[in-house]
């Protein structure tokens, strides 16, 4: 003998997916402004990302944006655990060799590019 519960006989429903109520579409994301990105210097402090080949590793280093060539190099060094040069695109014959105080302030200002952080490569 069956037993009929009293929520299910008492009211008839549909089968289905219209029993859940209708999902509302998530929110829109604010349109791109390329005043506003996530790289700009928060505090003072930037994020310089530095591909290692040999290692096969990409480094974040998150530094003052008043910070000298020599210091940024030490610093890379003491994580990576070798002496490093730096250049400012993959090892390719195009890669400018970045070996400067000079050369290091213009690589910083220009270090991102559509919207990305392009890693200086050791």
């Amino acid at each position: 003998r069956r037993m009929a519960s009293g929520q299910l006989s008492e009211k008839p429903r549909a089968r289905g997916k219209e029993n859940y109520a209708p999902v509302a579409p998530p929110p829109a994301l604010p349109s791109y402004s390329p005043d506003l990105h996530q790289w700009d210097p928060v505090d003072g402090m930037i994020v310089i990302k530095v591909s290692v080949p040999s290692t096969d590793d990409i480094w974040r280093f998150k530094v003052p944006l008043t910070m000298s060539y020599r210091a940024f190099r030490a610093k890379v060094e003491l994580k990576v655990g070798f002496a490093v040069s730096f250049a400012d695109g993959p090892t390719t014959s195009r890669a400018r060799r970045v070996g400067s105080e000079e050369r290091f302030r213009r690589w910083v200002a220009g270090r991102v590019k559509n919207g990305r952080n392009c890693p200086l490569t050791a």
